[in-house]
């Protein structure tokens, strides 16, 4: 399978004129072009070596196919070379097959659902969220300080050990606790927490 009719890397033919045409807006790209180009050189080797690959899969699964390329092939071909379905649907077709576009819109599906559920366990620490919840709904959201003073007077609402609540806590455990007011920025968008201490 040929994609595009051109075998050749394109960057070093594109880059060193991009760099004369930004250059004198931007004199760090003709400062540091060696070390740019070195970068982007790299990851088209590397792009053309997967096309490559993906290329081999797409000719061994159009010999072998039969009338109908399989939407496994095809969300591999999507997934780990970055063949757009449509790309394999029309090679595909070049070559007499139909390709089974359902069934690779329902792997799409299942991959994104598997992946919000990734996402969703990452972001609570794979949690029950529940008491959180029930907290929320029968203090309501805790008066957040952060950008306006370091300390404040606060009402301890819940201490939680292990997702669940308990009455004390001793030295040396981890626990979390649920304030009414605080100053602390908890973790966001990969900002680190505060650290303080509570008295």
């Amino acid at each position: 399978v040929r994609l595009l009719g051109h075998e050749d890397p394109a960057l070093p033919e594109l880059l060193p004129v991009a760099r004369d045409c930004m250059a004198p807006s931007y004199p760090e790209l003709a400062a540091d072009f060696d070390r740019i180009s070195a970068y982007a050189y790299g990851e088209e080797e590397t792009f053309r070596s997967t096309l490559r690959q993906g290329s081999a899969l797409l000719d061994r699964a159009i010999t072998g196919s039969g009338e109908r390329l399989p939407a496994a092939t095809a969300f591999k071909l999507h997934d780990t070379y970055g063949f757009p379905i449509d790309l394999t649907v029309e090679i595909a077709a070049e070559h007499g097959l139909d390709v089974d576009v359902t069934g690779f819109r329902e792997l799409m599906a299942e991959q994104r659902r598997r992946a919000r559920e990734d996402t969703r366990a990452r972001k609570t620490g794979h949690a029950d969220t529940g008491l959180h919840r029930a907290l929320l709904d029968e203090h309501g959201a805790t008066d957040w300080q952060a950008y306006t003073t370091l300390t404040t007077d606060s009402t301890v609402l819940a201490v939680l050990r292990e997702g669940a609540p308990v009455a004390t806590a001793v030295a040396g455990q981890i626990v979390g606790v649920v304030l009414d007011r605080t100053p602390f920025y908890a973790e966001s968008g990969g900002q680190e927490s505060d650290a303080g201490t509570l008295h």
